[in-house]
């Protein structure tokens, strides 16, 4: 399931990259030919064919009709920026999901070694009490056992010099 999503994520990549060469070439294409225009523009102002040195009619026509070209270049060029940024907007979305699939997944898993670490430290809480409870009543055993064993000695010891007295 992984590598299916993992094949189709480098396809995405590898088409989304194509695309965007392919648009950034026609891009500079774009702002080669606008700049081909634009030289165009400044040799129709050269022209001047009229008497003494003049513009003439056709001059300034011919001026404005370079001028409405680069508008339209313009435009072009505008557009094609238009499509690269929504494109480059559409990856960042795409960028973002997976960073919040991420982020969600990551979140889950510090929430489960957080419940994992309270669950340890619950049992370590209760079992260092158990543990408590244990060593105290173990201790007392023995402390009864040491006393009795006294007492028993105590008695015994009373019982066999009672028996020396009689004898």
């Amino acid at each position: 399931m992984q590598f299916k999503q993992f094949s189709l994520g480098l396809l995405l990549v590898f088409t989304t990259l194509s695309v965007a060469a392919q648009q950034s070439e026609k891009l500079e294409k774009l702002l080669q030919e606008r700049y081909l225009l634009n030289e165009a523009w400044e040799e129709s102002q050269k022209q001047k064919s009229g008497f003494f040195g003049n513009r003439t009619k056709a001059d300034m026509q011919k001026t404005i009709s370079t001028l409405e070209r680069i508008l339209r270049k313009d435009n072009e060029i505008v557009d094609e920026l238009t499509i690269l940024t929504k494109n480059e907007k559409f990856d960042l979305v795409g960028e973002n999901a997976d960073l919040a699939n991420q982020v969600l997944l990551l979140n889950r898993k510090l929430a489960n070694a957080q419940q994992a670490y309270q669950d340890a430290q619950y049992r370590v809480d209760n079992e260092g009490g158990t543990r408590r409870f244990f060593e105290i009543l173990s201790l007392l055993g023995v402390a009864g056992t040491g006393v009795f064993g006294w007492l028993y000695w105590k008695q015994r010891k009373s019982l066999m010099l009672s028996s020396v007295e009689k004898n």
